[in-house]
């Protein structure tokens, strides 16, 4: 778990809420709550570098469904869990098809909350590591010229000079100076760095074949 691993929790019943919030607590989790989708939604600025959603099904206003639908689109890296009544059991399926981690049963058993939890969270910090290492990969890129950006992007392609000169309706040398220029810009010694750049950056790959 992240040091600053944050357990939101939305749900109308405040003795609900008072209750996860002391039970995570007394675990050594970090947790906030909020009594409807609405109030969560303005505080939500942006996520947090690595948290989860307990989220109550039945709320007033906004649903918790519609939060979630939300919340898979603005913020994907957010596992929710979905905390639903006894017996809901196509709200739950409903939940999970709509993106939901995992749901939770009331009266919750508190084992299954903390093993939830965890496994929510092990996934917002992986998820929250890529996002960072993506951005610096996109950083970097950033130092490069449109024309050497798109040798670069050929170059993760597989392609040779030659295949680039030709697609870029550039000469074979102009190629090779944009080449030595990128490379020395983003610190690469290989076009295996540059594909490995490439990737974490999130660009898209073609080998030619």
């Amino acid at each position: 778990m992240a040091p600053d691993s944050i357990v939101f929790i939305v749900d109308d019943d405040g003795a609900v809420r008072d209750s996860l919030v002391t039970l995570l607590e007394s675990h050594g989790y970090r947790a906030l709550s909020f009594p409807s989708a609405e109030t969560f939604v303005d505080f939500l600025e942006a996520p947090p570098s690595a948290g989860c959603l307990l989220l109550d099904v039945n709320l007033p206003g906004a649903s918790g469904l519609t939060l979630l639908r939300r919340m898979s689109e603005k913020f994907q890296d957010m596992p929710i869990l979905m905390i639903t009544g006894m017996g809901q059991v196509a709200v739950a399926v409903e939940a999970m098809k709509a993106g939901a981690l995992d749901f939770l049963e009331k009266p919750l058993d508190p084992d299954r909350l903390f093993a939830l939890v965890d496994r929510a969270l092990d996934i917002s910090a992986r998820a929250s590591a890529s996002t960072q290492e993506r951005c610096r990969a996109r950083a970097r890129l950033d130092h490069l010229t449109p024309r050497e950006l798109a040798v670069f992007e050929q170059l993760a392609m597989g392609r040779t000079n030659k295949q680039i000169a030709a697609e870029l309706e550039i000469s074979p040398r102009t190629v090779e100076i944009h080449r030595a220029n990128l490379m020395a810009k983003l610190e690469a010694t290989s076009v295996a760095d540059l594909i490995s750049l490439s990737a974490a950056a999130g660009t898209k790959r073609d080998t030619g074949e």
